[in-house]
């Protein structure tokens, strides 16, 4: 994922993924025409699903981080930088919304968010909205 950033760092980068359970495969710094710099950033974490390797396929010895995992590492780093912009998220605001605030104002210190456990997103009812049939989770789109 291609995170564009004014402030963060490499360390911040490393520390919240640390704290979302997952494990920074690659965060390689590229320039951006939007803000100052960008990372370019792979996470491996608790999944069931094997990651996508990108050209080269799965990789046979981790497995891919899990949306819960994903969203702590994107809302403790959104947390630190409201003008930071993902490969799918234009804005803070934006990934909450997708996210219905699950990953908003997180406390480091104390992550209440189920890292370990693989969604399955079904239609409920409400058009461009998904929600998990394990538990309360949604995810939007179309924005």
């Amino acid at each position: 994922m291609r995170i564009h950033t004014n402030t963060l760092t490499r360390e911040d980068i490393y520390v919240a993924a640390s704290t979302a359970g997952a494990t920074v495969e690659g965060a390689t710094l590229h320039g951006s025409r939007s803000h100052d710099h960008a990372f370019e950033v792979k996470l491996t974490g608790n999944s069931r699903r094997r990651p996508n390797g990108g050209s080269y396929g799965a990789d046979r010895d981790a497995y891919a981080a899990t949306w819960d995992q994903w969203g702590v590492f994107l809302g403790l780093l959104f947390d630190n930088d409201r003008e930071m912009t993902t490969t799918y998220d234009k804005s803070a605001d934006d990934f909450h919304y997708r996210t219905d605030g699950r990953f908003a104002d997180l406390d480091p210190r104390n992550i209440t968010i189920p890292l370990s456990h693989d969604h399955r997103f079904e239609f409920a009812g409400v058009p461009r909205e998904q929600q998990c049939t394990k538990c309360d989770a949604i995810q939007r789109w179309g924005i």
